[in-house]
């Protein structure tokens, strides 16, 4: 098992999250994401992550603007905890969407 890789995933597909851990065989990384009760956004890392690659998924989803505050505030985490490199997988997956 892989000692100094950590894997949070984003609010916007858990499933996805959930599929990428299993193929890497890792278990994803403790993580609150949750709203305060004036809508801000809250990202708690609930395990350490001082000196381990944090690697962060995050879909663009129907909240765009949520997602991504959620994902640079998770990144502001990982970095104010000493994570020694914070990598994001930002799936651009709207684009797909039909127009007429």
């Amino acid at each position: 098992m892989v000692r100094n890789i950590v894997v949070l995933g984003g609010s916007s597909h858990p499933s996805l999250n959930a599929v990428i851990c299993d193929k890497l065989g890792i278990p994803l990384g403790n993580v609150l994401l949750s709203k305060f009760s004036v809508g801000e956004t809250r990202v708690e890392i609930k395990e350490s992550v001082r000196g381990k690659d944090v690697y962060i998924i995050q879909p663009a989803g129907e909240k765009v603007n949520d997602n991504l505050m959620e994902l640079l505030i998770a990144i502001s985490a990982c970095k104010t905890a000493s994570a020694r490199k914070a990598s994001t997988a930002k799936m651009a997956l709207p684009a797909s969407l039909q127009y007429r």
